[in-house]
């Protein structure tokens, strides 16, 4: 099975969000402010990343924000 991995580093002014596959190479690498739309958007391209990458989302542990 496919396994990809991730980081978040919390910081105080943002937060540094990086998403590696297998190979280490990056398919997500960027910096989010403390703003929830920001959030919001890096998990919809996160759901993206996951579909392109044919990882099972009953395996995911991605968390959904509403």
């Amino acid at each position: 099975m496919k396994r990809l991995s991730g980081g978040i580093d919390i910081g105080c002014e943002s937060h540094h969000i990086i998403i590696l596959d297998e190979e280490d190479n990056f398919l997500y690498n960027q910096k989010v402010s403390h703003k929830l739309n920001e959030f919001t958007e890096s998990i919809n391209l996160f759901k993206q990343i996951e579909k392109k990458e044919g990882i099972n989302r009953s395996k995911s542990l991605f968390l959904t924000v509403n």
